[in-house]
């Protein structure tokens, strides 16, 4: 009856990428959304009602099948006779007749069919260093933090990619700051005006649909080589579904008709320029960033015999809208014949103002009108510099300083009743950070190098305003790299690496999600860093000349847990007024997981005939955790969203592409599933996921271009929250209540065309 009830909020989404692109931009928007925005549909939930892949019986069958894909693998000495041949020592040469068969059109299409290959966009943490990705460009990284390398390999045309190398050694590149696996896109000289361009059009069941594209130029005067970029998302996510809220007998107490519409528009405008003045190369890059971001959730409420008692409105955003800007420079000369030294600076400047508001009304209802504003500030100054130093034939030498300078300012106000003073709700935060490096890559002989770095961070933190504290801290971050290149084909590659993580300014500051009854996050001066430790094998292989195959294991050692606390708020008589979560440390934690990855030819495995190149890719993660909750003293899994375990404890995905003989036509599947994963606040918890998702696509490539049409989340899979509320701290066991819901994301068609010139 509450799905009847909620037929009229039935709605559709649009999306222009397919799972694995929608599942980055949505990380990409948790970081950069403030804190209290509702977030439901960009994020997994699960519900344990709801038909998912949690079951053990479907993980064990899913999970025997990935065993029996790996099992299938044809004969290594097969693999090594066919592709010896192909590979230097620890680097693998792809041109672009490896890619012909799927007719790209920009560099960004080859790289994702480099078997065995996965691009690492870095992250987004403060300074520059420690968020490099996997990816250069000629050799270099892009000097932007703003611009995702998706977006930077889908400007180069395809025509303009000489080959693409894969390179699997330690300390391969300074740029790449300890990867020891990366893929470097080779360009040809510009000689003429070039570009690409992508125009496409979502169109839900409903006949909602949202327009989208990109464009970038690329011409070369003087000698100067000029790039611009335009960029413009526009997309609609809808929702529909139940909740049903239960007293602490588990007895019905109202139903809800929920229907969600997010709203979400990003426009971007980039341009760099680039030259040389004798042996010297400089760059300048700019980035303009306007986006706005709307959810509107409304909810009709019934009781449990199906009468209408009234209509919830809940906008998050209203709107979201962050605004702002990037520059940066680089510059590259040999000041002696054995010495390169890279100097790189940036500078940004981000406005994220936020507005969400709450109603009810109805005769059923109690009247209730709540309203919070985050307004926020975030400034970045970066100054690196990196030196390469050839230390003979058997060492490289790499040594430097980057120093960054980043400041929040937070500005919280609310109307709700009943709330009080809060703690943080205007903060200054400051942080000056100064980070020299060195590291040694030895080559013992051609087939086994070691890359040995050390990184000293020195760093001071101010906040200023509701809350005051100065804090400085020093960590030292070693890390080293043995890779053995076995044979021309297999790599076994071990790591241990040391690591602090970055504080999140906006944890210093109070924010308040009204989506999930007023819950305040309150900030906490006294939060400190946590720090990892963590030991990592990989054991990699290529064989039939497409196939490849990574097992990847590790086990991570966390000093200082970051993860939620209560907080107590007293009056100024000092008699506790509430008890609210906030960020805070909790101790020693540790994390062990295991990572499959395989790309199998079929058609060179099974007797498919002349069919064209088939290729079935399966990538799966396995992962446990465990840390002592600060509520309860029990034993328990790491918080989603606090520390390295955010990601489920079980993730996968199996994708199928099959490129026809001697034709422009290609299609292709993707099937996606995870584990639920629980949140742990000071009086409930929240268990959230989703059901498998599956998604198709063909392509037909044209001169100069490829049509693109794809069916996303064609079996419109269903996401899902448990909520259990306690009588007072989940210590006391006492249950108050729950809140199931269910909601469905349905069927949307996405309509595409990219071209080059």
């Amino acid at each position: 009856m509450a799905h009847e009830q909620c037929s009229p909020y039935r709605r559709r989404s649009t999306e222009r990428e397919g799972n694995a692109a929608r599942a980055q931009r949505s990380r990409n928007r948790e970081r950069i959304l403030p804190k209290g925005f509702e977030t439901i549909v960009h994020a997994p939930t699960l519900h344990e009602n709801v038909d998912m892949p949690a079951s053990p019986d479907r993980h064990r069958a899913l999970n025997l099948l990935a065993l029996s894909i790996a099992l299938a693998i044809s004969s290594p000495a097969r693999a090594q006779a066919e592709d010896a041949a192909k590979a230097d020592t620890g680097t693998r040469t792809y041109a672009p007749e490896f890619f012909a068969s799927s007719a790209p059109v920009n560099a960004l299409q080859m790289v994702e069919r480099v078997p065995g290959f996965t691009i690492d966009e870095g992250g987004m943490e403060r300074g520059f260093g420690t968020n490099a990705g996997n990816i250069l460009i000629d050799g270099e990284r892009p000097s932007t933090k703003s611009d995702d390398i998706r977006t930077l390999l889908a400007r180069i045309p395809a025509d303009r990619v000489t080959r693409i190398e894969l390179i699997e050694r330690a300390g391969v590149n300074q740029e790449a700051q300890g990867q020891s696996r990366i893929v470097n896109v080779v360009r040809s000289a510009s000689t003429g005006a070039n570009g690409t361009y992508t125009l496409g059009l979502g169109v839900d069941e409903d006949g909602v649909a949202r327009p989208f594209g990109q464009s970038a130029l690329s011409f070369e005067r003087g000698g100067t080589q000029y790039e611009l970029g335009l960029d413009y998302r526009n997309d609609l996510y809808q929702l529909s579904g139940a909740e049903t809220n239960y007293d602490a007998a588990r007895l019905a107490d109202r139903i809800l008709g929920i229907g969600i519409d997010s709203d979400s528009r990003q426009t971007a405008v980039t341009g760099t320029v680039r030259g040389a003045v004798g042996s010297a190369r400089w760059g300048v890059n700019a980035r303009l960033d306007r986006d706005s971001y709307t959810t509107v959730r409304i909810s009709d409420v019934f009781n449990p015999q199906g009468a209408l008692q009234g209509r919830e409105v809940l906008e998050s955003g209203s709107p979201t809208n962050r605004d702002g800007f990037e520059l940066g420079a680089d510059l590259e000369f040999s000041p002696m014949p054995s010495i390169t030294t890279k100097l790189v600076g940036l500078y940004s400047r981000y406005d994220i103002l936020s507005r969400n508001d709450l109603s009810r009304s109805g005769p059923g209802l109690s009247a209730l009108s709540q309203s919070s504003r985050n307004d926020n500030r975030e400034d970045e100054a970066i100054l690196r510099i990196g030196n390469t130093v050839a230390a003979g034939d058997r060492h490289s030498i790499q040594f430097g300083v980057e120093a960054v300078r980043n400041q929040l300012r937070g500005r919280f106000t609310s109307a709700i009743a009943g709330l009080p003073p809060l703690p943080a709700s205007n903060v200054d935060v400051s942080e000056l950070r100064i980070e020299p490096f060195i590291s040694d890559v030895w080559s013992i002989r051609p087939t086994w190098k070691i890359e040995a770095a050390m990184i000293a961070e020195r760093s001071t933190l101010r906040v200023r305003g509701d809350a005051t504290a100065s804090r400085q801290f020093l960590f030292w971050k070693p890390r080293l790299v043995s890779t053995w290149t076995l044979d021309p084909v297999t790599t076994l590659d071990l790591r241990f690496e040391r690591r602090a993580a970055q504080l999140d300014f906006n944890d210093y500051a109070t924010s308040v999600d009204l989506g999930l009854g007023a819950l305040v996050d309150a900030g906490n001066a006294e939060l400190v860093p946590e720090r990892t430790s963590t030991l990592t094998a990989t054991l990699r292989r290529a064989w039939l000349g497409r196939g490849s195959g990574q097992v990847r294991g590790w086990i991570t050692h966390i000093d200082d847990t970051q993860d939620l606390v209560p907080i107590t708020i007293r009056d100024g008589t000092g008699a506790i007024v509430s008890v609210v979560d906030g960020p805070g440390n909790i101790g020693r934690g540790r994390e062990w997981g295991v990572s499959l990855d395989l790309s199998l030819p079929l058609e060179k495995m099974l007797p498919l005939g002349d069919s064209g190149e088939v290729t079935l890719t399966y990538a799966g993660t396995y992962r446990h955790s465990r840390v002592t909750d600060p509520v309860t003293g029990l034993e328990r899994r790491l918080q989603p969203k606090f520390g390295p375990s955010w990601a489920p404890e079980q993730q996968h995905a199996l994708a199928l592409r099959h490129d026809v003989l001697d034709s422009p036509f290609a299609w292709g599947a993707n099937l996606d599933w995870s584990s639920s994963q629980t949140r742990y606040f000071y009086g409930q918890t929240l268990r959230f996921g989703e059901t498998p998702s599956l998604g198709l696509f063909a392509e037909y490539a044209v001169a100069r271009g490829k049509f693109r049409f794809e069916v996303d989340n064609a079996n419109s899979y269903d996401i899902g929250r448990e909520r259990v509320f306690y009588a007072g701290s989940r210590a006391d066991g006492v249950v108050a209540g729950s809140a199931s819901r269910t909601l469905n994301r349905n069927t949307r068609v996405l309509l595409s065309f990219n071209g080059r010139f």
